[in-house]
């Protein structure tokens, strides 16, 4: 039976620099999980791959040092990071500025004293994120995610490690472009899920057979919940159909009310297949919508090599296929005598 021709439809339901709801219906869940396994792996980004450390005095041990570095988040501010090569494909020997940034710390605790507060000249100096200089404005590391944890932080980046007394950081870091189907620290996504649309109806008419104890008893049978008892009519309203989690506890709990075993239900729950309720959360390397975008782009890719390949192999075949006739042979065919 051939397959039924879908043109998926696309609504976004909230937008932020740091996360995106949206919808994705007429489809079904092979699209969207491609669409979700994309994101979290086979997004490329820039983050730290390479560090050379040259002074390190304080007590952070190196190979710590560089793994946190790792996992700071780049940004690249104008625009679409495939403007940067992948440094496997890069013509140049080690990294130039096609497929590399490169950033430097160095950091002395006596050096920033001066300019310390005099309460505040023997604490510990925290080195963090902001600490970090890119060779390339357009480049700059990560230090908030969004507007508004800056707003709601009381810290100055992410904090890397720190300095006391007589002690300095000295450091060049080299960030490429990867994906994390090779390393974590290339991760754009701190959250992409996606759950179906839950469908939820009401049996108006078996509902007011019932007392009011057992419509209170099923409005508090759901954890989460999902319905609420209607103060003036005493009925039972659904006011968070969202947060279903398909628990079938009121369900349950519904069945145990019926008169007789084969009457209908009092709340029906089931979840709309074709429609996919996703969140996606990015640590600030890319905005939300970037991520989104980027994934759909791969995944097109992915699409066209793959009619790529098929179309090389049926030509392939169909050229087996000739040279292995009979020199001579013509095709003859046979048509129905009158």
């Amino acid at each position: 039976m051939a397959g039924r021709t879908r043109f998926p439809k696309v609504k976004v339901q909230e937008l932020r620099d740091d996360c995106i709801r949206f919808e994705l219906s007429d489809t079904d869940i092979s699209v969207a999980n491609a669409l979700r396994r994309v994101m979290i792996a086979e997004t490329p980004t820039l983050a730290i791959d390479l560090v050379t450390i040259e002074t390190n005095t304080s007590v952070m041990q190196d190979e710590f040092l560089a793994h946190r570095l790792g996992l700071i988040p780049i940004r690249y501010h104008r625009g679409d990071v495939s403007k940067f090569r992948f440094n496997y494909d890069c013509d140049c020997e080690d990294y130039c500025h096609q497929c590399a940034v490169l950033f430097s710390l160095d950091v002395s605790f006596d050096q920033r004293a001066a300019m310390r507060p005099d309460h505040e000249s023997d604490l510990p100096l925290t080195v963090t994120s902001q600490d970090l200089v890119s060779n390339n404005p357009d480049v700059q590391a990560v230090h908030f995610a969004s507007a508004d944890e800056q707003q709601q932080s009381q810290d100055a980046g992410i904090a890397l490690l720190k300095l006391a007394r007589g002690q300095a950081i000295k450091l060049t870091a080299i960030a490429k472009l990867g994906t994390q189907k090779e390393h974590s620290k290339w991760c754009t996504c701190c959250v992409a899920t996606y759950q179906y649309d839950p469908i939820i109806k009401l049996n108006e008419e078996k509902l007011d057979q019932l007392s009011s104890e057992q419509v209170d008893q099923l409005a508090e049978s759901c954890p989460v919940g999902v319905f609420e008892v209607d103060e003036k009519t005493g009925k039972l309203t659904v006011v968070n159909r969202m947060d279903c989690m398909y628990c079938e506890e009121c369900t349950r709990l519904g069945d145990t009310m019926k008169a007789r075993s084969e009457d209908d239900p009092f709340i029906d729950i089931h979840a709309d297949t074709n429609v996919f309720l996703f969140t996606v959360e990015t640590n600030g390397a890319l905005l939300a919508e970037e991520v989104v975008l980027s994934a759909l782009t791969v995944l097109g890719a992915k699409l066209r090599d793959l009619q790529m390949a098929c179309m090389e192999i049926k030509e392939e075949q169909g050229n087996r296929q000739e040279a292995n006739a009979t020199p001579g042979s013509t095709a003859s065919s046979t048509l129905p005598s009158s």
